[in-house]
Order: structure tokens, then C-alpha cells, then sequence
């Protein structure tokens, strides 16, 4: 057996491009595909929408939706702009605060604190020679003095230093506390009061007002409930260092500061994405829309369909659609590509230009195409003194290309006969001196029909064996 006779048959993995354009290919299937797909579908929601549009009943019904829908929208809508007006305004009161808030404004490094221990004495004395005991009026006194502080308005106090700072929270009526705190114990009658403020003078300004209200405070009990003392213990007064102050300080920036204002810009997300409900209501122009739409749909549906159909098509039929495959596949010469015969299709433009990405040679006219056949020949069987042409093609094609190819090959004798497959004397034509051109059609041959012929002539000591396709 011809060492050239090595028909090796490689499995070839599907290259991309050339399933792209094998598919292309059937670019009428496609269109037509598409347009099925598109009509229909299209055609079905235009009429659906129609006929909702001519019923009362569906058209009341859908014109409820719609009202519904957008009521919801625009109460949504409303709220959202109520919210983010009020956080916008919230955030302006809390710069304003955060501005000219003595607390804010406050050195934790450097203090000044002053605190007292208030005892409060009622006189009160068990009498054993009694049955029921007089009530000891200690809790409810230290109860009305702690209210009595709790009611001083220090924006009042510190604004009389003349100066633009305040201590009023933003969202509440009464005075920030913060200024001082009191602990009280009211069994015992002891109140632990402690100011701090940033100058020495500001202290001392509220302790003495805190002072002047709980005497006054005293007149007013003594007539309502009786006698009593009030003593001032442990009094001190220092500068010092607060490291909670500043803890308060960070945690309202960002409980309150930094927290308002991400919450406004979340809400004015919500809003820039809320969107007016769509009118549902149907209509000649909805109808006419939703058939487009649909349409469109179905185009893509289409294009998908034919796509998968074409794809299983080129992958079962296995057919001979790129040149490439031939060489890959058996490393054998593709001698060339021609056109035969008188009643051969012409190519479209579209056509045309798919065949020339597929190996088919575009502009070439048939003796044009034999010439280069007969070059290869010379060039890869040129030890052959007769060329049998034969393969799927058939013998009408294998006779014209002998005629074609004879007066080219002057000193070969060219041998036609039929598909190796199909007709017995196509084999017996078959020998050892003999080169052997297989003759396949594009898009006809399988490569199993190639398979079977390759399987035939690699019996025979051939002087070489190569393709020629036509179409």
C-alpha cells in the first residue's frame, strides 16, 4: 500500500466561525423564521390588546387598575417630598444646633465642673407612745426640688452673657440637660448635683442659679408642707478632664448629624427611581404598540429558533460546508473549486460572499477554476501518468471536468467513472498506477461517504489521491 495513502481521519472540533457562517448560510431559513415568529406573535398580542380595548368591561376594568396604580404613585410620591422637605429642614436646624451649642462647643480637655451634695432634713421623729406615725414628707420634698431644677430654662441663664449659643435640642421644646446632672436618693433626702461648663464664670453662673431657685423653692415648700432644712455638703470646683464629653459629642454627629442626612439622601434615591405607573388602559395606539413589541419579541424568538435549528442541522448532517474540514480531516490536497455545468446556480451577492468565508472562490469562472485544477495536479500528482476522477459527486460531474481538464493534461490520460459507493465499475476502475482525484459537492457530500472512499482506495497503491469539489 502507497505510503501517501495514509488517510489519517482526525476528529475536528467545531471552529466557531466556521459554524457562523455555515449557518449564515440559510440566511433566507432565518428571514423566514423570524417573520413567522414576529407575525404571529405580534399579530396575537395587536389582536388580544383590540379586543380589550372594544369590551366595556375589560376596558372599565383595566381603567380601574390604572386609577389605582396611580393614586398609589402619587401618595407615595407626596410622602416622599414631605420627608425629604422635612429632613432637609431637620438637617438645617441641626447645623444651626451643632453651630452654637454650648455642649458642642465644649473642651472635654478642659472643664470646669462644680459639684454639691444637697441633704435635706424634715425633722421627721417616731413616736412610740403613738399608734399610727405623722408621714415623713423627706421623698416628696427631694421629689420637688429635683423637679423644681428640671424646670430651669438655662438657654435663659446662659444667653444673659449676651452671647449668640444655645442649648436647646432641635426637636424638643425643653433645655439640653447636659450642662448638669443630679442623682438623687430620695429615702435618705440627699441630692448629688454636678455643673459643668467651659469657662469657670458660665459655671458659677448656673450653680448660683440652680442655688437661688432651691431657696426659693424652700419658701414655697415650708408653706405647703412644713418646716424643713436644706445643708450644702462637699461643695467643690475644679477644672478637670471629661472623657464622656467627648464620646457625646461624636455620637451626636453621628446619631443625629450624619444619620439625618443619610436618610434624606435614601429617600431622594427612592424618589428619583419611583416611577409613574404605565397607562394599561387599552387603546388603538396601546394595541398597535403592543403588537411591535410583541413583535420585536418574536423576531429575536425567531432568530433564536433558527439558529438552534440550522446549528443541530450542520452538527447531525455532517456535510461537506468548509474546505478546511477536508484538509483537517484526511490530510489530503484540496486540488481546487469549480463550477460545472450549464444549469449550475448562480450565487447572490449574499451567497457569494458567506460561499468565499467557506473556501469557495469568488469571481473565478469555470476554466478560470480548471486551469488552477490542472496546476495541482501537475504539482501534487505528478508522478501519475493517468488520473481517475470519480467520489459522491457522480459521473455526470467526473465527465465534465474530464473534458474540462483533458486539454489541459495533455500528457495524462484523464479516467472518468461513477461514486465508489454506489457503482461497482467505479472499483474495478480503481489501480495500482493510477491517481485518483475525488470529485464531492459542496453542501451534498457527507464526510461519511468520504470516509467509505477513502476506505476503498487506500487498498491500492495508487501514485496519490486529492479532492476537487464542485457545485
Amino acid at each position: 500500500m502507497n505510503e501517501n495513502a495514509l488517510y489519517k481521519r482526525n476528529e475536528v472540533e467545531i471552529n466557531l466561525g466556521n459554524l457562523f457562517w455555515s449557518v449564515l448560510r440559510h440566511w433566507r431559513g432565518i428571514i423566514v423564521f423570524m417573520l413567522v415568529f414576529g407575525v404571529l406573535l405580534g399579530g396575537y398580542s395587536f389582536i388580544k390588546e383590540y379586543k380589550a380595548y372594544t369590551d366595556p368591561a375589560a376596558l372599565a376594568r383595566r381603567q380601574n387598575e390604572y386609577n389605582l396604580a396611580l393614586d398609589q404613585y402619587n401618595r407615595k410620591k407626596e410622602k416622599l417630598q414631605r420627608d425629604i422637605k422635612s429632613g432637609e429642614e431637620y438637617q438645617l436646624r441641626l447645623e444651626d444646633y451643632k453651630e452654637r451649642c454650648i455642649y458642642l462647643r465644649m473642651d472635654p480637655y478642659n472643664l470646669y465642673k462644680i459639684g454639691v451634695t444637697f441633704f435635706v432634713d424634715s425633722h421627721y421623729e417616731i413616736d412610740p407612745s403613738l399608734s399610727y406615725q405623722n408621714v415623713d414628707n423627706t421623698a416628696a420634698l427631694i421629689k420637688s426640688y429635683r423637679a423644681a431644677i428640671q424646670r430651669i430654662d438655662f438657654e435663659t441663664v446662659i444667653d444673659m452673657n449676651g452671647e449668640d449659643l444655645t442649648l436647646r435640642h432641635p426637636v424638643s421644646k425643653f433645655s439640653d440637660k447636659s450642662v448638669y446632672t443630679l442623682t438623687v436618693e430620695e429615702n435618705v433626702g440627699l441630692m448629688q448635683l454636678m455643673v459643668t461648663a467651659d469657662t469657670k464664670e458660665r459655671a458659677e453662673k448656673i450653680y448660683g442659679h440652680i442655688k437661688s431657685v432651691i431657696e426659693d423653692t424652700k419658701k414655697l415648700l415650708t408653706e405647703a408642707i412644713g418646716e424643713h432644712e436644706v445643708s450644702m455638703v462637699n461643695e467643690t470646683a475644679r477644672y478637670t478632664v471629661d472623657w464622656d464629653y467627648e464620646t457625646l459629642q461624636t455620637s451626636f454627629t453621628d446619631d443625629y448629624y450624619v444619620k439625618n442626612q443619610t436618610k434624606t439622601d435614601d429617600l431622594k434615591k427612592q424618589l428619583d427611581a419611583l416611577s409613574a405607573p404605565a397607562n394599561t388602559v387599552p387603546s388603538t395606539r396601546s394595541a398597535i404598540k403592543a403588537g411591535i413589541k410583541r413583535g420585536v419579541i418574536g423576531l429575536i424568538i425567531g432568530l433564536v429558533a433558527a439558529a438552534v435549528v440550522f446549528i443541530a442541522r450542520y452538527v447531525l448532517q455532517d456535510r461537506v460546508y468548509n474546505l478546511d474540514d477536508i484538509r483537517k480531516r484526511y490530510k489530503l490536497p484540496v486540488l481546487g473549486v469549480i463550477s460545472l455545468g450549464a444549469s449550475r446556480k448562480k450565487l447572490v451577492w449574499p451567497d457569494r460572499k458567506i460561499a468565499s468565508r467557506l473556501g469557495i472562490p469568488e469571481g473565478l469562472s469555470p476554466e478560470q477554476s480548471a486551469e488552477f485544477i490542472a496546476s495541482n495536479i501537475k504539482l501534487y500528482l505528478k508522478d501519475a501518468g493517468r488520473v481517475l476522477l470519480t467520489g459522491s459527486a457522480g459521473s455526470d460531474a467526473a465527465e465534465l471536468l474530464k473534458e474540462k481538464l483533458q486539454p489541459l493534461l495533455p500528457g495524462m490520460e484523464i479516467v472518468s467513472s461513477g461514486d465508489l459507493n454506489h457503482v461497482p465499475a467505479a472499483v474495478d476502475a480503481l489501480s495500482s498506477d493510477t491517481a485518483i482525484v475525488c470529485v464531492e459537492s459542496w453542501q451534498k457530500t457527507r464526510h461519511l461517504d468520504i470516509v467509505h472512499e477513502l476506505d476503498r482506495i487506500s487498498a491500492t497503491d495508487n501514485k496519490g489521491v486529492g479532492f476537487v469539489v464542485v457545485y
